[in-house]
């Protein structure tokens, strides 16, 4: 995957950049220690801590908004309905 482009609207990108942060942070605030002993939580949280892991939170911020267009591309573009087990597979 390639990161997300400057050359689009900026306002879109910040929103994006901004709902990635917001989830990212909640995931990790929120997640308690025994649901991370027990991998109790999604593929999708765990591929952000990870990803939070190997390259820091700025660069899993990007990897998440960019993530996050794209699975907002795939539902729209598809008429289909948000399922999860089709994001991190």
């Amino acid at each position: 995957m390639l990161g997300i482009s400057k050359r689009g609207d900026i306002y879109l990108r910040t929103l994006l950049i901004q709902g990635a942060r917001a989830v990212l942070n909640s995931k990790i605030r929120f997640t308690t220690e025994e649901q991370k002993s027990k991998k109790d939580y999604s593929k999708f949280t765990e591929w952000m801590f990870n990803l939070s892991e190997r390259n820091g939170h700025n660069k899993t911020t990007v990897a998440v908004a960019n993530k996050l267009a794209r699975v907002v591309f795939a539902v729209l573009s598809s008429g289909n309905d948000y399922t999860e087990s089709k994001v991190c597979s």
